[in-house]
This record gives structure tokens, C-alpha cells and sequence, in this order.
């Protein structure tokens, strides 16, 4: 996107990310009811709370009724516990282990919701990477034009 007008938001966030879990099933009083687990609502909770810091810390609005785009990094830290050839080895490279990239992402739209933008439909692409490192943490970068 090169219109001088774009809006870039870049957070990171420095904890290891919940996966989206499915929706759990409960009966009471003959009714089902469905819930999301508590790790997952927690997670989407502190992402909620990191979007709408940078976010307000960059003077933004909520983007309403225009595409997002959508770019994040997850970088896993390589184990301690394996050799130093191995762990060499993985550096760099692309993860290849749960948890699924796509279920990383969507704890993360879901968490923006409200936030970023009115409703994560609105995302219109999504750019995302999962590989090895030194650290766990993941870069975060939306980008629209109001």
C-alpha cells in the first residue's frame, strides 16, 4: 500500500499465543449451550487490551467499512532441552509443529475485533509466517486507509 494516507498499527505481542479453541457444548435445563474456553477468551482479552493501546498511542479510530490487511510473524524460541546442532539447525526456519497457523491468526482477528476494525470481516488479505528463534513473540502489522 503506498497511499500516503494508509494507516500502519505495529504491535507486538511478547507472551506465547493461544490458539483459537473450538467452541465448547454444555446442556442445562435441556438447552445447549455453546461457550468458547476460558484460554481462548483470556488471550483474545490481552490482545484486545495490546490493539487498543497502540491504537489509541497512534491516534487511530476504529477502521469502519474499509478492507484491512493483515500481517503477522510468529517466531517460536527454539528449545533449550535439544543439542546445539539441532537447535542451529531450526533457527531461522520455518516451524512446522502445532500450533496450526491459521488457528494463531484467528485468536488474533477475533481479539481485534472492536478494536482495530468494526468486525473482522473486513479483513481483505493476510500475509503470516510461523518460524524459529530466540524468543517467542509475534509482530503484528495492519494496514487500511480511512
Amino acid at each position: 500500500m503506498s497511499d500516503p494516507r494508509t494507516n500502519e498499527l505495529r504491535f507486538t505481542i511478547d507472551i506465547p499465543c493461544q490458539p483459537k479453541q473450538r467452541t465448547a457444548n454444555t446442556i442445562s435445563n435441556g438447552k445447549v449451550r455453546r461457550y468458547t474456553p476460558e484460554e481462548t477468551r483470556s488471550f483474545e482479552a490481552t490482545i484486545s487490551q495490546l490493539a487498543w493501546v497502540a491504537m489509541r498511542s497512534a491516534g487511530y479510530k476504529t477502521a469502519q467499512s474499509v478492507p484491512v490487511h493483515l500481517m503477522i510473524e510468529f517466531t517460536f524460541a527454539v528449545p533449550k532441552s535439544l543439542s546445539a546442532k539441532v537447535r542451529a539447525a531450526r533457527m531461522g526456519n520455518y516451524h512446522i509443529n502445532k500450533p496450526d497457523l491459521t488457528n494463531l491468526c484467528k485468536s488474533i482477528e477475533d481479539g481485534c475485533n472492536g478494536v482495530v476494525y468494526t468486525d473482522d470481516s473486513q479483513i481483505a488479505s493476510i500475509s503470516m509466517t510461523k518460524h524459529w528463534g530466540t524468543e517467542t513473540k509475534t509482530l503484528v502489522l495492519f494496514q487500511w486507509t480511512p
